[in-house]
């Protein structure tokens, strides 16, 4: 079995399928600028988390993703999140560790009525397609490829991550990972968007899939490594999510860089501070997210920018000085670099102000600053405990993840539910999870290996 950790909500996410959707008949459905997600008791237990599914845990009507606190719900716990028992998905399955759709029937099979198919449309008694370019959510599948969301698990199409993938299924926005839902004027299901990166050299932002799309496309395990700019994600954190052990991009260590989903200015590496250099753009001022302008000028602390050693597309002209002449880049606690202070300067104390990990004394996790100003600082420990801010579960202490709420680009730590123990036996501790500590290779979760006392692989020098 391979290794599993059941996870609640983390940050704003998007994915890299693009997919048509809507036409002059259709009407955009926002959403509200957070994930969903559960919480959980002092032991770990959903609260309130026996919500199921109606009808028997079988077809769609909706129910998927009732959980969490959009519309002031805690009811059941969402696709892509760790499960112990079918009852606490809000679908009715939990199949290998993480909750997943129901029974359903496919697009072109035979129905009885719209609740009976996987897109929730029952036309002339077949299921109607909800996308034609590839298969949602519940679907049957033979591979990856098949699927909107390029991940089949045991015979269905399947949510890889916390969110859900564009071009996917949905019922609002805050199911997506762009927090966009497109849906056609009288209908139940339209598919999931995500904001334009608006002159951003990126489009991966949190939550896309990341494996197998490109060369440097990210993490995989025979890799030995993370690629040497980091891949391409706006984060550039390709890394395995926990119940799924699927590669997605993983939200950063303090401030978003450029391209990333935000929410305001100050979301963005460059959009704090005395004289700040970079926005959120959205499409339109009533958008909840949008993505991290280029900035004007050097790149600020934070934003991603490559090592003295290093041959790649990102940049050397951080703020902090020309990394060829100053090395103004330094890894953080992913491993990923980032513009922070130059070599011989001291790293930033505990509670000092901070951009990224890579500022902080012993990358410590940056993270929100709970008095607003400055928006980000040095926690004084390694990791942060239950209830700590936090704005990636890197920065949380094994057995804790970062769950962020809506409206929100930052969040706090959480327990774990424990992975379900097929033998029957005492569960063991939950693991740790991607760029969490660890004392060895054993503590991480999806086989990653114990790099200098975090669950990483090991980055390029």
């Amino acid at each position: 079995m391979k290794p599993i950790a059941s996870l609640i909500a983390v940050g704003f996410a998007a994915s890299f399928i693009i997919v048509a959707c809507g036409g002059d008949d259709s009407s955009t459905t926002l959403g509200d600028g957070g994930l969903d997600g559960t919480l959980l008791d002092e032991a770990g237990n959903p609260i309130d988390g026996g919500g199921g599914f109606p009808d028997g845990g079988t077809g769609n009507d909706g129910g998927w993703n009732n959980g969490g606190l959009t519309d002031g719900g805690l009811n059941c716990l969402n696709l892509g999140i760790g499960c112990k028992a079918p009852s606490d998905c809000c679908s009715g399955n939990c199949l290998n560790g993480a909750c997943q759709p129901p029974k359903c029937v496919s697009d072109n099979q035979g129905c009885g009525k719209d609740s009976d198919c996987c897109s929730g449309t029952c036309t002339n008694n077949k299921c109607a397609p909800l996308n034609n370019s590839c298969r949602t959510l519940g679907n049957s599948c033979s591979t990856g490829g098949d699927c909107c969301s390029q991940f089949c698990e045991s015979g269905i199409c399947a949510q890889p991550s916390y969110c859900t993938q564009q071009g996917d299924i949905c019922t609002k926005g805050g199911d997506c990972c762009g927090h966009i839902c497109t849906i056609a004027n009288g209908k139940q299901f339209g598919i999931c968007g995500q904001p334009k990166n608006i002159g951003a050299q990126c489009s991966m932002i949190d939550g896309v899939v990341c494996q197998g799309i490109a060369a440097d496309g990210g993490v995989q395990p025979t890799d030995g490594g993370i690629p040497t700019c980091g891949g391409g994600c706006c984060s550039r954190s390709c890394a395995p999510w926990g119940p799924t052990d699927v590669l997605i991009c993983q939200p950063s260590s303090g401030c978003k860089p450029v391209g990333d989903i935000c929410a305001a200015d100050v979301d963005c590496c460059g959009g704090f501070g005395k004289n700040p250099t970079q926005v959120c753009n959205k499409a339109n001022i009533s958008d909840p997210v949008g993505v991290c302008s280029n900035p004007n000028g050097c790149k600020p602390d934070g934003d991603i920018c490559r090592l003295k050693t290093n041959q790649c597309n990102a940049t050397d002209n951080c703020c902090s000085g020309n990394v060829q002449q100053f090395d103004t880049c330094h890894q953080d606690l992913l491993g990923v670099p980032r513009c922070s202070y130059k070599k011989g300067d001291p790293c930033v104390p505990s509670n000092g102000g901070c951009s990224s990990s890579a500022d902080c004394c012993n990358l410590n996790p940056c993270v929100p600053n709970l008095n607003g100003n400055p928006p980000y600082v040095c926690y004084p420990t390694a990791c942060v405990p239950k209830q700590g801010p936090c704005t990636t579960s890197a920065d949380c202490c094994p057995g804790n993840t970062c769950y962020i709420p809506n409206n929100q680009t930052t969040g706090t730590c959480q327990p774990l539910v424990p992975p379900p123990n097929p033998d029957g036996g005492m569960n063991p501790p939950p693991c740790s999870l991607y760029g969490q500590t660890c004392n060895n290779s054993g503590d991480c979760c999806n086989g990653v290996p114990c790099n200098n006392g975090r669950c990483e692989y090991p980055p390029p020098n």
